[in-house]
């Protein structure tokens, strides 16, 4: 068997190499490997459920209650991205903390590299300020030239 045989949905647009993800249903999945064992013998380690209606909050939890009531001898863990414990929400807050003291320390290194810069400058055209100020112009006029420098 090849994957473009299977009636399914193939996940990388190129054959890489004998082993690719395909999307297809338990029960077509059990006739293709002609399994007649019980569930344990699958030799999967997740299952996904999509449903049709996700908002739908009744059929969500029926069908996880339904899970777990048929899974409860099995060494099975069900969860609900509806429902989760807040690790996504926790992991995105620490995520934009990191980026955000990130951001804090870049405009630190730039400000002080500006800073460093127009000083640098202004100690290098010492003597062209001397000359600005000896032939008239205020250090207010000379403090804005060099500002829109």
């Amino acid at each position: 068997w090849s994957t473009k045989f299977f009636p399914g949905k193939i996940m990388s647009d190129r054959v890489s190499s004998a082993w690719n993800d395909a999307l297809i249903s338990m029960p077509t999945f059990k006739k293709l490997m002609g399994m007649t064992q019980n569930f344990n013998a699958f030799p999967f380690n997740r299952l996904l459920i999509k449903f049709k209606n996700p908002g739908n909050s009744d059929e969500v939890e029926a069908v996880t209650k339904r899970l777990e009531e048929a899974t409860t001898s099995y060494n099975v863990k069900i969860t609900n991205s509806q429902t989760d414990d807040g690790s996504f929400d926790t992991a995105l807050y620490i995520l934009n903390m990191i980026f955000s003291i990130i951001i804090i320390a870049v405009m630190f290194l730039c400000f002080f590299s500006l800073s460093s810069s127009m000083s640098s400058n202004m100690l290098e055209q010492k003597k062209e300020i001397g000359v600005l100020r000896a032939i008239g112009l205020r250090k207010l006029r000379i403090y804005f030239l060099y500002m829109y420098e």
